[in-house]
């Protein structure tokens, strides 16, 4: 009988998980994977799905020679990590129901975090004057929002390094209290806002 214990350990997003917890949820991961090999059966299957995907678009990089279809020159893959401000702030904007409805427990959360703030405040600074890449089809095409956003954020950039470090915390205000799931979540944000095409906002 296949044993499914090795993927059913309880993880609890919220909860704030210690070092000794974590190294022994990955010995006992080690131990029954190297052990029991049902165990091993069944993460192979649970998985083929996902690593059949992954091959596919390797091969199709292969294929293509790159991740563009279409005009290559004029998507050129850039390492933008001001996508990660936009994406706060765009996140925020539209999360603004929720900062309104615990407005107290936002602004408490905010005053306990005023070191991260100011520090974010300069990180957000040093990205959007040193990789805020703009697509020249945002200079040039005034038919779409995007050209008329950034003409906004160019015009105020030296004042949108508070703002941006305000959505940042405003993010984090609405993730789970885990140092696990807000890690994660930032990492796999920037795994796909940072490596982006030449263009203002993320896909």
């Amino acid at each position: 009988m296949c044993n499914r214990e090795i993927l059913a350990i309880e993880f609890k997003p919220w909860k704030k998980y210690f070092w000794e917890e974590i190294c022994s949820v990955g010995i006992h991961f080690l131990y029954r994977l190297v052990l029991d090999i049902s165990s091993l059966k069944y993460i192979f299957a649970f998985t083929f799905p996902l690593f059949s995907s992954l091959g596919a678009f390797i091969i199709f990089l292969q294929i293509n020679g790159s991740i563009v279809l279409g005009d290559k020159d004029a998507h050129t893959a850039v390492f933008n990590p001001a996508q990660l401000l936009y994406f706060s702030l765009f996140t925020c904007i539209f999360a603004l129901p929720c900062f309104v409805a615990n407005l107290f427990d936002a602004l408490k959360f905010s005053y306990q975090n005023l070191f991260k703030f100011v520090v974010l405040t300069v990180i957000s600074f040093l990205f959007i004057s040193n990789y805020d890449v703009v697509h020249p089809y945002n200079l040039a095409d005034n038919r779409h929002a995007c050209f008329y956003a950034w003409r906004f954020l160019h015009k105020y950039r030296a004042f949108l390094p508070p703002v941006y470090a305000a959505s940042i915390l405003g993010v984090s205000y609405l993730l789970p209290r885990s140092f696990l799931w807000s890690f994660a979540f930032w990492i796999c944000t920037g795994a796909t806002v940072v490596p982006q095409v030449r263009k203002l906002f993320f896909k």
